[in-house]
């Protein structure tokens, strides 16, 4: 999924030509616009139900999950959360300079890309006898009624749409957000910053 914002193309005449009247103000209007868009997703991931699309739920309890992770040699936590810590690896980057800016709002890291791909496409896995010993150690030591059945053969973690519906969601608005914040740089009225007085960027490993 793609998510490359490149604002010209709707923007109206008059927009336009001051876009290219001040290549300067262009670029941080559009910075602060890949910044809301990370933020926006970032919030969606917390929600639970990025673009009013619910995540389906956890299919174990947290005591069991824990448990079951330190039988099989990890840590354990004590509650997990949908999608883990993926909300705090979409970050935003600017590209090109000038007028000729656009932004891209993306993963930060390879272990993000595979993660996040492979829990919003959902994923299945192969009861193997060394998850089943797991399995069962765990339902004995946390006496939960979760023992896994001698036919169940797979267990299917399932998809947890994000980013589309999320795209989905704030297509729409992207270009107004650009042109509030273009006239903010205009007249000088500062935008949202770092306490340093700049957008803080990211290196983006792959785009939405």
């Amino acid at each position: 999924m793609e998510m490359k914002i490149v604002l010209k193309d709707d923007a109206s005449p008059l927009l336009l030509a001051m876009i290219d009247r001040f290549p300067n103000v262009t670029r941080g209007a559009v910075k602060s616009t890949g910044y809301w868009m990370m933020r926006q997703i970032q919030a969606g991931i917390a929600s639970g139900a990025p673009g009013g699309e619910k995540y389906a739920q956890l299919a174990l309890p947290n005591k069991f999950r824990q448990i079951l992770e330190q039988v099989l040699g990890n840590k354990g936590k004590v509650r997990y959360k949908l999608m883990g810590k993926l909300g705090q690896a979409v970050k935003y980057k600017a590209v090109g300079s000038g007028k000729n800016t656009s932004v891209v709002v993306g993963w930060t890291s390879k272990s993000a890309v595979d993660l996040g791909e492979k829990l919003q496409d959902g994923f299945t896995r192969p009861v193997t006898p060394a998850l089943r010993k797991a399995w069962d150690a765990a339902y004995q030591k946390s006496g939960m009624a979760t023992r896994l059945p001698a036919s169940k053969l797979t267990i299917t973690t399932p998809g947890r749409p994000t980013i589309a519906p999320m795209k989905k969601a704030t297509e729409s608005k992207v270009m107004g957000v650009f042109e509030a914040k273009f006239k903010e740089y205009l007249f000088n009225v500062a935008p949202k910053t770092t306490s340093s007085g700049k957008l803080k960027q990211y290196p983006v490993l792959k785009e939405f």
